[in-house]
Parts: C-alpha cells; structure tokens; sequence
C-alpha cells in the first residue's frame, strides 16, 4: 500500500502547468513498455510519463497540446503524436517538431498510432493517411478517398513486409513493402476496428463491439470480444482493454479483471512484457499493472462522485466535498480521500480557520472540523441543507431547503423555518443575502433576500422572473456584490444572469450570457471575480465579463469556484472533476475539438435532445440525407449513418458531438444521451 502511495505522489507532484483551466487528473492515452525497467505513457495537456522499473515520474515536455500517440525506438528515442496533427521526435530529453513547416501531402487531423518498427522504419495514422518513414522522411503512403468512410485507427507489424492496418466499417488494409491492398472484405463492415497486434505470425484485432482473429490465412470472429485495445501471445490468451474494463480470453470464455474502483473508467491503452506482466492506462490518470493475472491500480482520480462544494485555507491547504459524504483534502501535491462520519450527500464546505471547518448537506447533516478529523455536529434540522458560509467565528449561516440556520456561537438554531435556498452569503453581523430556487420553500419561488436588522426583505432584480433559480452570491465587500443564475424555462434562449449590486446603483444586470446554467461565483477583489456553471468559466475583469478557456471541462458541469489569489484557483464539478489554474484562466476560448469542428447548430437541429433511444437530424433549408458522424465528447469516432433516425440505445450515458457533411457544407451540433 505505501508504495502505491508513493507511486501515485510522484506522478501527480508533477502536473502543474501554466496556462488556463487543466483537469488535475487528465487523461492518458497511451502506453508503450519497452522492458521491465523502461516504459512511456502520454496524455493530454502535454503529459509525458516515464517508467524505470518502480516509479511512474513525469518529464516536462514544456508544451500544452494533447498527446495522443507515441512509438518509440530505444529507451530516449522515439515519436510522439498529438490530437492537432503535429509530430514530435523525442531524442534524449529534447522534443522537437518533425514538420515545423507540415506537408502539404499530410493531412491536418488526429495522429491515432505511431509504430516504429526500426530507426529506419515506421509508420503513423491519421483518419485518413499512413504516413512512412524511411530513415530520412515521411511520405504518405496510403490516402483514403472519403474521410468519414474511412477513419484509421491503428497499425501493426507482422514482419517489415508485412503490415496491416484497420479501422471503422470493417476497414482492413495490408501493405506488402510497396504497396497496401484491401482485405476488408474479411471482416463484417459495421465492425468498428481500433487496434490490431501480431505476435508470432498471428493477428488479432477489435473493437467496441467485435473481435477477430487471424491465423495465417483469414480473420475469424472471437464471439464475446471488445474494447479498444488487444495484446495476446496465442488464442488461449488474449488481454483487452476499454470501455468494459480489462477483459481476458482464455480459448473459450471471456472473463473480467477490472478491479472495483475502476467501474465507468473508461481503458485507453494497454502494453504486455510477456503473458504475465502489462500495463494498461486509461482517464482520469488511470494506471494499472496487471501481474500474473492481478490488477492492481497505481493510479487513478480519488473519486467518481459529484463534489459540490471546495474551500482552501491556503495554496497547501484545500478542501472538497461531494456525492455520498466524499471528503477529500488537498496538501500541496495531491488531493487524498479523507475519512468522513457520513455518507449522506455534502453540498457546501467553509473554514473560519485551518482548524475550524463547516460543511453541510443531505438530511440536515452539519459536519465540523476541529483540525484533526471531521465530526457529526448536532443539527436542529432533518431538511436538505445546501450552502454554508462565515463571515468570522461567530456569524455563520446554512440555508437549505426551505430553512435557514445561524450560528450563534456554540450551537447552530433555526432563524426561519419555512424561508430557504440555494445560497447564502453573509457580509457581516448587518448584511447577509440568500438566493432561493424554485421549489425551495413555501414563498421562495426564485428570489433574493437580503437580512438586516433581523428582518428578511425581498430584494428586487432587474429582468427577473419567478422561474429564475440564484446559485451563486458573492459581496467584495458589503457595497459591491454580484449574484448569478438561471432560468429554468429559457432553455434555448439567454437563460443565465450575473446581476452587479454597487452601494450608489443598487442591482443591475450585469450580463445575459446564454443557455448555460452558472452554479457559483468567487471572487479576489472588485477587478477579479469567475463564475462557473454548465460547460463554461467566465471572468470577471472589472468592467465585463469575457470567457475563459478550459481543457476538458467542456461539456462538464462545474459546481464550485474557489480562487487562492488572482492566478491560483480551483474548480470542482461533476464526476468527481477537479480543475486548476496557475495564470488566473486564459480570457479565450480556443477548445481544439471545438475549433477543428466550429458549432454550425442554427442550421443543425437535433432531437430529441436529450434522447434515450432515438435522435432525428434535421439540416434547416437543406432536405437532402447528410453523412452524419457521432464522436464521444473526447473526439473518439463512435459511428457513421446516413439516415435521419438514428439508433443511440447503446451508447453510455453522456454528451456526444454529431458532424453532418452534405456536398462541402458540414454542421457540427452535439446532444445528450440519457
């Protein structure tokens, strides 16, 4: 157990970047083990693992793209491929870009595999082209007529004559050292194909929902198989990995190896030394030894569950809460389960100081911590309690649903038992404000409160209506404020709101921002506040608010903001993700799979959205059938149709991006899977 413990510190010490909004545990997608004592990992934002027989550590590559594929030669020699197309060569510590100047012949798209069969000899992949390399360049040597048909996914040597090639809707290729033919005809056509591996003149190859073996003369189907990636040495022992888990085939059944705690992980990448001993890597900085047909997890992100709530004490000192009474602290380096008295839902977490601590939640919980360990505190109340905060030691508020407690020093009482919300901020002993939703109480139907001179007053809003739910309040100080939300019933519509309170203008809508919910709000002074919500981050700048940049937080629902100072901040949301910044955020929306794919959606209409089974693609003033690709959130190529009604009952639950192509005209939308 420690020197797991160890393990997992030395990777994660390492991750601070300084750009932006990064994920703390970003995803690795490849693996590559060169001996027992030699192994490389890659990732996303610029993440590069190295393996010397007991550690995995993290070399600092001094860039921020998304690492997608690597092959390499000897231990300090070798390629890496990025999701943006660029190709580097690792040499001895020093990266350098292949193509500072790129081809016109190679194509812009994602660099799926890279396998390096000899210093003079390799190949990488995109959708569309295998690229060769001969000692001295990279030449395409084989391009696909129709990208969407198509979709490359990986490449594998049976000899240095012998290489074969797959991909979506069955596509297999063989290259005989001067040119590749088709044998795709062996392989049924709605297998979807990502990886394929040779040992010993035997070839194997699968999918998300197939898997084939070849024995020297054609592919057969191996009933029961799937995932992203395969390693095997015979047909009585085959490894995969992927979406289900880590999975092995002994000749006649498959059986499960997935350790517990890797449940809805989703399996990138997998390597084997021998028959006994691999590596397997995958979201959310996953990484398991498989030895001897034991899974053991070195690594992975310390929860799955929603955190709803975090607080730091300082740089070294933070606190999370979440899903089922999750508890996790931060010291400096890493984020560490912490033991927690409850496993009732917490909602909302607030320090006095380091050793005196408050969160609350489900059923009227109240937990305290006394800077040793987190107790049960006597709680006047079996209502939902959603939000806590302090203004010092002795004036402390929790509201919740439909009632608001304060703290009067040793115990907390009940100041209005039919008066609740979603939020709550109190200034000082004069000024404290709570923001209601719908639902929440008796007569807090979307509304602000303002408590002063132990009253509770409506408080107007400028462009608000009785559906308006207030998640977030915060007050520089008691006479600059701001407040944000959304409108339940203005979904496709602007339906989130800041409203700005200053002593001399009272409220005023600061900023109409679009469809996306706004969860929370925080803010360093009266130039520097962010609020963040569904899929988005905005910042504030003391006269308007611009949005930011946020690696892999699209399509994700933040919950809680908490700034260090106006460079070091955090975010917590769903899924148990964990967001950083060391710059402040980067005021500019650059998401690569959003920029290579632009939102066309006022002429894309998909529905329903969200769907359980069927979706129906409608191009607005255009009644031809598109070529319609659907793509996880992570740009993975999923399927391909050119119907209108499209069949979605086996996805995973989740958000899915959706391309349609008809002549040179494409539309990029997205929807949600329940």
């Amino acid at each position: 157990m420690k020197s797991k413990f160890l393990i997992l510190i030395l990777i994660l010490s390492t991750l601070t970047t300084s750009a932006d909004w990064y994920h703390f545990y970003p995803h690795i997608r490849q693996v590559q083990m060169l001996s027992s004592n030699s192994g490389y990992a890659v990732g996303d934002h610029g993440l590069l693992l190295k393996y010397d027989g007991v550690n995995w550590s993290k070399i600092n590559l001094g860039i921020e793209e998304d690492l997608w594929s690597l092959g390499f030669i000897s231990n300090n020699d070798g390629y890496i491929g990025t999701f943006n197309g660029k190709l580097y060569h690792y040499n001895n510590g020093t990266l350098t870009l292949v193509f500072t100047t790129k081809p016109s012949y190679v194509q812009e798209n994602s660099i799926f595999k890279i396998k390096m069969y000899s210093s003079n000899l390799g190949f990488f992949l995109n959708p569309t082209q295998i690229v060769k390399f001969d000692g001295k360049q990279w030449i395409v040597s084989y391009e696909a007529s129709d990208e969407w048909g198509h979709g490359l996914k990986d490449i594998a040597y049976n000899t240095a004559n012998d290489v074969w090639a797959v991909g979506v809707n069955g596509i297999v290729k063989r290259f005989n050292g001067s040119s590749w033919q088709d044998y795709s005809n062996s392989i049924s056509y709605n297998s979807n194909l990502t990886c394929i591996f040779f040992n010993n003149g035997k070839g194997y190859t699968i999918g998300p929902y197939n898997c084939f073996y070849y024995d020297g003369y054609s592919w057969n189907a191996i009933p029961g198989g799937d995932g992203k990636e395969i390693w095997a040495d015979s047909l009585n022992n085959i490894w995969t990995a992927g979406k289900n888990g880590i999975k092995h085939y002994n000749g006649s059944s498959w059986s499960s190896f997935t350790p517990v705690e890797l449940n809805s992980i989703e399996l990138n990448s997998l390597s084997f030394l021998n028959s006994n001993n691999g590596w397997i890597v995958g979201n959310r900085m996953t990484i398991v030894n498989l030895n001897n047909y034991v899974a053991q997890v070195v690594s992975k992100m310390p929860t799955q569950n929603n955190l709803w709530g975090v607080y730091f004490n300082s740089q070294n000192d933070g606190w999370a809460v979440g899903n089922s009474g999750t508890i996790l602290h931060y010291n400096g380096v890493n984020w560490i389960p912490f033991s927690s008295p409850t496993s009732k839902n917490l909602n909302s977490v607030w320090f006095v100081a380091p050793n005196d601590g408050w969160c609350v939640g489900d059923g009227g919980c109240i937990l305290h911590y006394n800077g040793n360990s987190w107790q049960l505190f006597s709680s006047p109340t079996q209502k939902k309690l959603y939000s806590i905060h302090f203004s010092n030691s002795s004036n402390g508020w929790v509201t919740g649903e439909s009632v608001t407690l304060k703290y009067n020093g040793s115990n907390w009482v009940v100041n209005n038992d039919a008066l609740g919300g979603q939020v709550i901020y109190t200034c000082d002993s004069n000024y404290t404000w709570l923001g209601s939703r719908m639902q929440a109480g008796s007569y807090s139907l979307g509304t602000l409160y303002k408590y002063t001179s132990g009253t509770w007053l409506t408080n107007s809003l400028p462009s608000f209506t009785s559906t308006m739910n207030l998640f977030g309040i915060y007050f520089i100080d008691p006479s600059h404020g701001f407040v944000v939300g959304y409108d339940t019933n203005s979904r496709s519509s602007i339906n989130s709101n800041i409203w700005e309170f200053t002593s001399s203008t009272g409220w005023k809508l600061s900023y109409g921002l679009g469809p996306n919910d706004l969860n929370a709000i925080h803010c360093i002074d009266h130039n520097n506040c962010w609020t963040v919500g569904q899929e988005v981050i905005y910042k504030w700048d003391g006269t308007s608010w611009n949005t930011q940049r946020c690696i892999d937080a699209y399509l994700m629902w933040l919950y809680s903001v908490f700034m260090i100072n106006s460079n070091k901040g955090w975010i917590v949301g769903s899924n148990g993700g964990i967001y950083y910044t060391e710059n402040g955020g980067n005021p500019i929306i650059t998401s690569s799979i959003y920029s290579k794919y632009p939102f066309n959606q006022d002429r894309l209409v998909i529905y329903p959205n969200p769907a359980k089974n069927l979706i129906y693609i409608n191009i607005l003033q255009n009644f031809e059938k598109a070529k319609t690709s659907i793509y996880s959130v992570d740009g993975h190529f999923i399927m391909e149709t050119q119907e209108n009604q499209i069949d979605v009952q086996n996805l995973k639950p989740g958000i899915y991006l959706v391309r349609t192509i008809i002549g040179s005209s494409s539309n990029v939308g997205k929807f949600v899977k329940q």
